[in-house]
């Protein structure tokens, strides 16, 4: 699947970096942004695929718990990941950049999650 390649390219990149000085600390913000775009397009196409509504990833998410896909940590983790891209996105001048190291360290377990979902994914289409 193209997306989980995208989610690993990038994850990989989080996983050989540190935030040293600007140049890393953008380009991993950039990684973690995008790792959970990808998440999300995740989300959000399982939630078309079981033939719900999409609606915004919040939402998304509650669905998903609500029909047992996952789990209320596993969404409780989704929700934060989606938080911390919105901050990146929209706070950049303000992000706490300990929470920000807080997700690039937690990255491993947005990874099984999104590994999970797929495997979810590919069962409903088939």
């Amino acid at each position: 699947m193209e997306k989980l390649e995208k989610f690993e390219e990038e994850y990989y990149f989080i996983k050989e970096h540190e935030i040293e000085d600007e140049v890393t600390k953008r380009a991993l913000l950039y990684s973690l942004q995008v790792c959970v775009d990808v998440a999300m397009d995740v989300v959000a196409m399982l939630i078309k695929d079981i033939g719900l509504n999409v609606e915004d990833d919040y939402t998304n998410i509650e669905k998903l718990l609500n029909h047992k896909v996952i789990t209320k940590d596993e969404a409780t983790l989704l929700k934060q990941y989606n938080g911390l891209r919105n901050a990146i996105v929209h706070k950049y001048d303000k992000l706490n950049l300990e929470v920000v190291k807080e997700g690039l360290k937690r990255i491993d377990e947005l990874y099984e999650i999104i590994i999970k979902l797929i495997e979810f994914y590919e069962k409903v289409e088939e």
